[in-house]
């Protein structure tokens, strides 16, 4: 995985704390160490994120810790936020792994945090380049739930990887996540 102008600017902008700790893998430590193997070519940048309080040192465990913590549902978010670059556009791709009533509610924290998120790295670009006009990021953001994965075989005809619901959130139902697939 190289090196791209948003990539590293997202890299300065998020802790670092919160880099999943496998790039290669969405894992879900709850449902039997579910993994899904994160595919992708050389051309597209990508970088991952896990915003889960229970992988963060005891001393940063409160992601908002401004919100008030016996409001059920205020802390959740889904479980990655996987950012990708291909022909300088981004993707923001918000990644759930389990199908459980509440996984619309997490994507759409998800959501939320990640516009928070690329507009404050446009305002920090903006920054830096001190010019006369207004950068605006280029980006997509989908809402992904994997459901059910099924394995590909070489002898059967792919179709597409996900169908999309009525609440505009992707469902998944490969065993890889392939970005390319998705940009």
């Amino acid at each position: 995985m190289g090196m791209s102008n948003c990539i590293d600017t997202i890299k300065k902008v998020i802790n670092s704390d919160y880099l999943s700790k496998s790039q290669e893998y969405l894992i879900e430590e709850d449902v039997k160490a579910r993994k899904v193997t994160i595919y992708c070519p050389k051309n597209i940048e990508y970088v991952l994120y896990k915003f889960d309080e229970k992988n963060l040192p005891k001393d940063k465990q409160k992601i908002f810790p401004f919100f008030n913590r016996d409001i059920p549902g205020l802390n959740k978010m889904a479980d990655y936020m996987l950012f990708a670059e291909k022909n300088k556009k981004l993707s923001v791709f918000l990644i759930e792994l389990k199908c459980s009533s509440c996984s619309k509610q997490q994507l759409d924290a998800m959501e939320l945090y990640a516009q928070f998120i690329l507009k404050s790295i446009e305002r920090i670009i903006n920054i830096e380049r001190n010019k006369h006009f207004i950068f605006n990021l280029d980006y997509k953001i989908n809402k992904i739930r994997i459901k059910n994965p099924k394995k590909i075989k070489s002898k059967v005809k792919i179709g597409d990887p996900f169908e999309i619901n009525q609440h505009g959130i992707f469902d998944y139902v490969w065993t890889d996540f392939r970005i390319d697939t998705l940009l």
